[in-house]
């Protein structure tokens, strides 16, 4: 169930930002401490909220459905945090637009997200409101799978001392889970393609994750290459069924630590992903991944760019269909001053 659009007010360095989403893939840019980060990281927070139906006597009074656990920023920014539905308007061409209200810190924080084919359900007879649960993954930047022995247990009794915020720890809680006895349907696309980039598969015994080689020899995560280990983890996140057909992918910086070489191949992976169903929304610092978005995507291909910027001190947010049509683009505005440069040097 795709997310359509989202307005965030007075949240982190958000003031009053709207963005509206494409049904298969998002890629944000920006320069850092434009909040792509926050961004995603909040995406995570609604959509992994578990709630119960609840009861109301009327649209203007607050119904508070609890965070199960709000610690997916560091340093406790989501501490105690608080899902409240205010208010539910119904819109019945393209599903309901649900406001919601974050509380966090005692400041206002609101979130407007627009949600269709059952996201939310409303029953006006019987004064009941109550979401149903997206799958969501958030993969963060930081390689995480070759800490998963012990980390998981040592976070949870040193929980007040150990430096890691929710989506580290989340990761590993999915990555874990075991793969299904048949290969899912979704996977069915994209498997060949994963195993041929890692040259193998993903094993997870003893609390331990390896990459079984096509020769049969295992490598433990530890001794893998960082980007191996990605391919790896997406490998298992399709083989579990945590990204599958209703999915939202949220991925930080995919580029990290991948060869350009393999960009185009782990772009049209994502593509493939998101025509089954997956909506994939990232934040990237990288040419090539952009670019190769617009390159190798089709004309039935839903994917929109999205530049977060300042103007006059004030966050927004440019949406284009193209990255190469983006006003504010800093990821091709340093490429054509490094081109400029190189051909300076050359006349000089």
């Amino acid at each position: 169930m795709p997310l359509n659009r989202v307005h965030i007010k007075n949240f982190s360095i958000f003031e009053d930002t709207s963005i509206h989403f494409a049904k298969h893939v998002n890629v944000f840019i920006g320069e850092n401490g434009t909040g792509k980060t926050h961004l995603l990281k909040l995406l995570y927070a609604f959509f992994e909220t578990e709630a119960e139906p609840c009861l109301y006597e009327n649209q203007g009074e607050k119904i508070t459905l609890n965070i199960k656990d709000n610690s997916l920023f560091s340093n406790n920014f989501f501490n105690n945090l608080t899902l409240v539905y205010k208010s539910l308007k119904i819109i019945p061409s393209n599903g309901n637009e649900v406001h919601i209200e974050f509380d966090i810190d005692k400041k206002i924080h609101n979130l407007v997200l627009n949600v269709v084919d059952g996201e939310m359900y409303f029953d006006p007879e019987q004064n009941v409101i109550g979401k149903i649960k997206n799958k969501a993954v958030f993969i963060p930047a930081k390689e995480m799978l070759s800490h998963a022995d012990g980390l998981i247990e040592m976070t949870k009794k040193y929980s007040n001392n150990m430096p890691f915020d929710k989506t580290l720890l989340d990761i590993i809680e999915k990555a874990k889970q075991w793969q299904l006895k048949q290969t899912p349907a979704i996977a069915q696309r994209v498997y060949t393609k994963l195993e041929s980039l890692i040259k193998g598969k993903i094993v997870f015994e003893n609390n331990r994750f390896y990459i079984e080689k096509n020769d049969g020899k295992r490598i433990d995560f530890d001794l893998e290459s960082e980007g191996f280990k990605k391919i790896g983890l997406i490998w298992q996140l399709i083989m579990n069924e945590n990204i599958t057909d209703g999915s939202i992918l949220l991925w930080d910086e995919p580029e990290s630590n991948i060869n350009p070489k393999l960009i185009p191949e782990i772009v049209d992976i994502m593509l493939i992903l998101a025509r089954c169903g997956v909506q994939i929304i990232i934040a990237t610092h990288d040419y090539f991944l952009a670019k190769y978005f617009e390159v190798l995507s089709s004309v039935l291909d839903l994917v929109s760019f999205h530049s977060l910027y300042f103007e006059n001190g004030t966050l927004k947010c440019e949406t284009s269909d193209k990255f190469t049509t983006l006003s504010h683009n800093d990821i091709i505005s340093e490429n054509i001053k490094l081109y400029e440069a190189e051909i300076q040097k050359v006349i000089q």
